[in-house]
Parts: C-alpha cells; structure tokens; sequence
C-alpha cells in the first residue's frame, strides 16, 4: 500500500497472512476494506482493524477472477463458478446454481449485476443466474450508452440492448 507521494507504507505479502502472493483481483469497500482475489482463495484485509485478515483457506472455491459486492451481498466469481453470501454475514459463500465453471467478470451496468462466463452472459438476481446468451465465454462488459452495451467474447462481439430493465441479446457483430 503506498501514499498519494507513493511512498511505502504498508506491504502485504505471505509474512503477513496472505494464502499466497499472487493477486488477480483487489476491490477496496466503503469499510476501509481490500478483497485480494487470489491464486488458491481469497483474503480480506481490514485497514483499520488490529485483525487484518479473513481468509478462505481451506475453502473449495477455487481460483478468484472476480468479486463484487451488489445490493448487499458479496459475490466471488473463480474458475469452479459463482459463489456469494451477505455481506455483512460470517456465514459460508454458497454456490449459485447453473454457474459452475469459469467465472471471467462480474460489472454493474445500469444497477444490473452481469456475470461473464465461460458459457456466456448471466444477469444475476440475488440467487438466481438469468441467461442473457449462451454460447461462447463473456469475459468483459462495456457500456455504450444506457441502452447499449458490448461485451466481449472467446468469438468475437456482442450487442445487448435494455429492455423491460433487463439487458437482451440482440446479435453477434459480424466480421470484427
């Protein structure tokens, strides 16, 4: 952790509680929280706390790609699938079901939780994955105007359209 001059003032490494020091994903929360994805789990460092760590260590989720804390819940999206729990809960993350396998993002766009699989685009409602496109894997969500958005695919581009509040499939953009 560095200052705004960029001077050191905290290093946090497996000396210091990390499960490993190989980071895929940070998210800092409104708690003065950081949530390290990493190689084998995940970790939390509470910045402002003598505790610094909670990590899930001995936890079958797998790899972290991404994490997401929307409408009070916590999701952790790794390469076995979807898990979340309540954010404020000290309970176990739970799976959410049709989400096994890889989990590539996990945006916000337009108060909509979208998840990128390795089997397409999920719109996620509290428990429960809402298929927007199967097919090849999402891995990157990009607005283009409160309507409209792209998203990145194993194949190439896709257009999504908001209707009814809900994001749909409109096409594969050809010859990209």
């Amino acid at each position: 952790i560095l200052s705004p001059e960029g001077e050191l003032v905290q290093h946090i490494a497996t000396d210091e509680g990390l499960l490993n020091n190989t980071v895929l994903a940070a998210f800092a929360d409104d708690k003065n929280g950081l949530w390290l994805g990493l190689d084998n789990g995940l970790s939390y460092v509470h910045l402002d706390s003598p505790k610094q760590f909670y990590s899930l260590e001995r936890s079958s989720i797998g790899t972290v790609y991404a994490t997401q804390i929307f409408n009070g819940n916590l999701y952790i999206g790794t390469n076995q699938g979807l898990y979340f729990k309540p954010e404020k809960s000290q309970g176990p993350l739970r799976p959410i079901a049709g989400l096994d396998g890889q989990v590539w993002t996990l945006q916000v766009v337009n108060d909509v939780l979208l998840c990128g699989h390795d089997k397409g685009a999920y719109e996620i409602e509290g428990t429960l994955a809402e298929p927007l496109y199967n097919g090849t894997g999402v891995w990157l969500f990009r607005e283009l105007n409160k309507n409209q958005l792209l998203a990145g695919s194993y194949s190439g581009l896709h257009l999504f359209k908001k209707s009814l509040g809900s994001w749909k499939h409109v096409s594969h953009i050809q010859n990209f």
